[in-house]
């Protein structure tokens, strides 16, 4: 699959740039726990973190994204901003989605809801 630009994919769902995605580099501590139980910090390591925000997406699209935002982990694709060359790793989702609906598109022969304010926010595993 090809990324738009300002796209994203996730587990195979392309989504358009709406009100934005945006990548960043977060700082993270691997910690172990000891057989006493205990926990050590083992190191510190770099990951990314996105957060999507979208205006609007129809009811079809927004059940196939919860299905993949609600697994362990999925394949992400997406630019970084500092970058021309997209990035492919595993993410996981850390905040889902709270949307409203707008209204109901009727378009089709069984009206269906359309969903506004979608936000979520993933990180890399």
């Amino acid at each position: 699959m090809v990324l738009k630009s300002g796209g994203i994919i996730l587990g195979g769902l392309e989504l358009w740039r709406s009100k934005g995605t945006t990548p960043y580099i977060i700082e993270a501590t691997k910690r172990i726990r000891m057989a006493d139980g205990s926990l050590i910090a083992e190191g510190q390591y770099r990951k990314w973190a996105i957060d999507c925000a979208y205006d609007y997406l129809p009811d079809d699209v927004l059940k196939e994204l919860f299905a993949i935002l609600q697994s362990d982990e999925f394949l992400v694709t997406f630019m970084p901003p500092t970058s021309s060359t997209s990035i492919t790793a595993m993410f996981s989702c850390v905040a889902l989605p709270k949307p409203q609906v707008r209204g109901w598109d009727r378009s089709q022969e069984e009206a269906r809801p359309v969903w506004v304010d979608i936000r979520f926010n993933i990180e890399e595993v």
